[in-house]
């Protein structure tokens, strides 16, 4: 099953102000979940299944690379004879290495972010996946994170307000 075409929804600026408040801490239950949108029950519970079923709230645990590891983005181009988008998915998501697979549009399906113990441990990991069955091309590289931005709503609101300035 190839991955879908159709645009990503959009936020509003009030949807995205409420994700800039929510994030980057556990999520609020409840009454106190209410307060900090300031609306009701009902149309909290609504806001937080719309937001999660287009993809801009995920509820899991929050996974970061330790400063030492070696970190590797890999793009996959996938070969849709030999495994199905559900296969290959399940073996992304079983992969303890793998803290992100992201499927995109373009010469790739897939952008992986995984960290390893060392080169080497990252050397193997990759062979192993290359030979994986439905991963038709794999394209690695090692990298060191420079920015890392789990507020993005906050970062989005911040960067509105700049070029509305000018």
């Amino acid at each position: 099953m190839p991955p879908r075409s159709d645009p990503p929804p959009q936020l509003t600026a009030t949807e995205l102000a409420l994700l800039a408040r929510l994030e980057g801490r556990p999520l609020p239950r409840g009454p106190a979940l209410e307060a900090e949108l300031g609306i009701g029950a009902g149309p909290t519970l609504r806001l937080l299944r719309r937001l999660q079923r287009q993809g801009w709230l995920k509820f899991g645990a929050v996974a970061r690379a330790p400063p030492d590891a070696c970190a590797c983005i890999s793009y996959v181009q996938a070969d849709w004879s030999a495994a199905s988008a559900v296969t290959l998915e399940d073996r992304f998501r079983d992969d303890s290495a793998i803290l992100s697979a992201d499927r995109i549009l373009g010469a790739s399906d897939y952008r992986l972010l995984s960290t390893h113990g060392d080169y080497r441990q990252a050397s193997t990991w990759l062979r192993e996946l290359r030979e994986a069955p439905g991963v038709g091309r794999l394209t690695s590289k090692f990298c060191a994170a420079i920015c890392d931005r789990p507020r993005f709503a906050a970062a989005r609101l911040s960067a509105d307000a700049a070029q509305a300035r000018r």
